[in-house]
């Protein structure tokens, strides 16, 4: 099993990721503030635009966003926050 976040990401974890509810995803997403695609009856956000819609849409963030993060650590936002500051 990898130790890196996926490529997409289901709603729970964006929220994890993004430290709010569900519903706030899914406001989002009806909103169209964050994209989001429907396979299979479950909406799948790619984890450079859940990153993006995080962060406020910055460039620099979406080229970080494309760096491997390990599962289960804030290491990858804080790197985030460091360079956007």
């Amino acid at each position: 099993m990898s130790d890196q976040v996926p490529d997409y990401l289901t709603v729970d974890e964006v929220a994890r990721l993004g430290r709010c509810c569900t519903k706030t995803v899914y406001d989002a997403i009806r909103d169209r503030k964050l994209r989001a695609s429907k396979p299979r009856h479950r909406y799948l956000v790619r984890r450079v635009d859940a990153v993006a819609w995080i962060e406020g849409s910055s460039p620099k963030l979406l080229e970080l966003a494309s760096q491997p993060i390990r599962r289960g650590t804030l290491e990858f936002l804080d790197r985030v926050r460091a360079r956007s500051g």
